[in-house]
């Protein structure tokens, strides 16, 4: 696993988290997103770890860039704010995991893991909001379906500007 955040204490901070887990080991890590894409492939991560906001970057920018050369490394977008469009952006670029850095630390672990397995995470946080029916935009109609977390393609075309951005909050 490759960590990518620009803050050292997080990368220290993940690594200690994952220290006892036998079936997580870290490749490497940087704080920086242009040597990022590079170190990934060289060193055969199976899981990248990334942050979305990187002072040279991004997250989804590297996740892209990496996946486009090997496909089969899967991609954690780990931020501080619980966007709808980060999370639509983070999936659009192949990532298939979203977690928010306040999450617990299992559920990063989780996160990781499940990713490990070919699985796909998202937060919990954004999931129940997707499904909850103030979430709907009201642009979309009341007899629209809600979007359930597979959908996520469909919600974030729907939430877009800052009138439907206000349908999401409760």
């Amino acid at each position: 696993m490759y960590l990518l955040d620009d803050h050292d204490i997080v990368r220290q901070g993940i690594r200690d988290l994952l220290g006892p887990a036998r079936d997580v080991l870290v490749v490497g890590d940087s704080g920086l997103a242009q040597t990022a894409p590079a170190a990934i492939l060289r060193l055969g991560a199976e899981v990248m770890v990334l942050d979305l906001h990187l002072p040279d970057g991004s997250g989804v920018h590297v996740c892209r860039q990496v996946r486009s050369t090997d496909p089969s490394i899967r991609g954690l977008l780990v931020t501080s704010a619980d966007d709808d469009d980060a999370l639509a952006a983070a999936v659009l670029a192949g990532a298939s995991g979203f977690v928010v850095k306040l999450a617990r630390s299992s559920s990063i672990l989780g996160a990781i893991r499940a990713l490990k397995t070919g699985r796909t995470h998202i937060d919990q946080t954004l999931t129940s909001r997707i499904q909850h029916p103030q979430c709907q935009s009201p642009s979309a109609g009341s007899s629209a379906q809600r979007p359930g977390p597979g959908d996520l393609r469909t919600h974030s075309r729907r939430s877009h500007g800052p009138g439907d951005r206000r349908a999401h909050q409760h």
